[in-house]
């Protein structure tokens, strides 16, 4: 059975992407719980691609999240806007010789 590498990257990062896409287009302008913001990333990092610049981002947000107990909502736009761009670029080259 040949497994399709290109078709399950594509998926994930159009899950991840849509993921991201979500959450941005329901901010509102109050800063955000830091458990929910943590919980969205760690959703955004298991439904990225493996080893992906995406999942690096989520991993150093994580360790820099501001706050004891709410977010700036400017922080969490300005990272799920990256989010969004960089999964949007598509495919790693990597992914695509394998």
């Amino acid at each position: 059975m040949e497994i399709n590498l290109t078709t399950e990257v594509d998926h994930q990062v159009s899950v991840a992407r849509a993921k991201a896409a979500e959450i941005l287009n329901h901010l509102g302008t109050d800063n955000v719980g830091r458990e929910q913001v943590m919980n969205d990333l760690l959703d955004l990092y298991n439904a990225s691609s493996d080893s992906s610049a995406a999942q690096q981002l989520i991993i150093t947000g994580l360790n820099e999240l501001p706050g004891k107990h709410l977010v700036p909502i400017g922080w969490w736009q300005s990272l799920l806007e990256v989010l969004v761009d960089l999964e949007s670029e598509g495919i790693p080259q990597s992914a695509k010789s394998s």
